[in-house]
């Protein structure tokens, strides 16, 4: 017997915040390696 499958109610604050948090360790870890943080637009 399978269940039905229900959407996850999180709160668009917390998505916004863990997107950030994703998009911030993405740039700035590849950006640290190529000439520090002044490269960042360049690393995302």
């Amino acid at each position: 017997m399978t269940s039905e499958w229900h959407p996850f109610p999180e709160p668009r604050r917390m998505t916004m915040l863990r997107t950030g948090v994703i998009e911030f360790a993405v740039g700035a870890v590849p950006a640290r390696w190529r000439g520090g943080l002044a490269r960042w637009p360049l690393a995302t």
